[in-house]
């Protein structure tokens, strides 16, 4: 159980939107689902690793949040500067108070 102070972190939740360019490709732009949802963040792990000649750093983490019905995992979140994509939502009981997020960062999204 949380109590409210501990979600200390403010979050914004976004979803890739594909348009029409009219010439028969699309275009990708990011869309606002939420802005500033207080939060809780929890760093689970972490790895470095090379990838095509590049130093990759990889995170999974999870956001805890009071429960809502408007984010899911074709979302992502942006956090201090990082885009951190929704990878599990779990479901949960209309009667909890509170929700994990799963995400991963480091990945292309």
């Amino acid at each position: 159980m949380y109590r409210t102070g501990e979600l200390d972190t403010k979050i914004d939740v976004f979803k890739e939107v594909k348009t029409s360019d009219g010439i028969g490709g699309e275009t990708i732009s990011s869309a606002v689902v939420r802005r500033d949802i207080w939060a809780k963040y929890r760093p689970l792990s972490g790895k470095e690793m090379e990838r095509f000649d590049k130093l990759v750093n990889e995170e999974l983490a999870v956001f805890v949040m009071r429960r809502r019905e408007d984010i899911s995992d074709e979302h992502y979140i942006q956090y201090q500067g990082l885009n951190y994509n929704i990878v599990r939502v779990p479901p949960t009981n209309k009667r909890e108070m509170y929700m994990n997020v799963y995400v991963e960062t480091g990945v292309a999204i």
